[in-house]
């Protein structure tokens, strides 16, 4: 994969089974993913869905763990020990 500048941001075998990018994030954004996956499923001689049937929001999912790690470790304890506080 080239972006229009030249920059080479990901690589895909030949028949596509195999994709990988340094992209982080990329499988975050649902319609991508759908259309990802549906590429997948028409290979297999599956029907696409053609739809988005979950919607993921990983900025919640990170404050929910965030939140659960302050209230089960001694974070500021940690920092000390780091040598950031």
């Amino acid at each position: 994969m080239i972006c229009d500048d030249g920059r080479v941001i990901g690589f895909a075998s030949e028949n596509g089974n195999v994709f990988g990018t340094y992209l982080h994030g990329l499988f975050d954004n649902d319609p991508f993913r759908r259309w990802f996956i549906d590429r997948l499923r028409t290979r297999r001689g599956l029907t696409p869905v053609g739809r988005v049937l979950v919607e993921c929001d990983i900025e919640s999912a990170l404050d929910r763990l965030a939140g659960i790690v302050r209230a089960n470790l001694d974070v500021q304890r940690i920092y000390h020990r780091m040598g950031l506080r």
